[in-house]
């Protein structure tokens, strides 16, 4: 069965499902210092199809701008910027996301469960089974909402786009208005 595999390049392709094109991947890796070579390009495909998937749904709600309607993947996007206030054209899609795709592919192919099965109210967090008589015991993290394992290495290189990690910390605080 062959790979569909279309590489976003910029300009809303409907069907597209990765940021990198094969070659394009190679390219951030070899500036990234990241190995490839044990890879076979379906390999390398399967790989960045995922992690654009994932890259998405991780980023989905602090992404600048709108998404461009008809298009596979979150990017390129209108009234997107930086947040310097620099403007993002809607016919690119940022190398921030290109680095994060490229990490993001790497952190999948070391094992890491990136999409984990959240069940109940959280992550699995323990489950004993008892052979004899039988018993089963599953214990969930205990938050309303679930918890999401956070990915410094993607935080880092959306950080721009994104804030990073620290963009909730550094908030400023004006009060405007009310009392004197």
């Amino acid at each position: 069965m062959a790979i569909v595999f279309t590489p976003e390049t910029g300009e809303g392709i409907v069907d597209s499902n990765s940021y990198l094109s094969i070659v394009d991947f190679k390219a951030v890796s070899d500036n990234l210092g990241k190995e490839y070579f044990d890879y076979t390009d379906d390999e390398i495909k399967l790989g960045l199809i995922r992690a654009s998937t994932f890259l998405d749904s991780y980023f989905i709600s602090r992404y600048p701008g709108v998404r461009n309607e008809g298009q596979g993947l979150e990017w390129p996007r209108t009234n997107a910027l930086y947040l310097n206030g620099e403007e993002i054209l809607d016919t690119v899609v940022p190398k921030e996301v290109k680095i994060a795709l490229a990490e993001a592919f790497y952190i999948l192919k070391s094992g890491a469960d990136i999409q984990p099965t959240i069940a109940g109210n959280g992550i699995l967090k323990e489950e004993r089974v008892k052979v004899d008589v039988v018993e089963e015991h599953k214990k969930y993290n205990s938050s309303s909402t679930p918890k999401r394992t956070t990915y410094t290495v993607l935080e880092d290189a959306m950080a721009r786009l994104t804030g990073g990690l620290s963009s909730f910390a550094n908030l400023k605080i004006m009060r405007v208005g009310g009392f004197t």
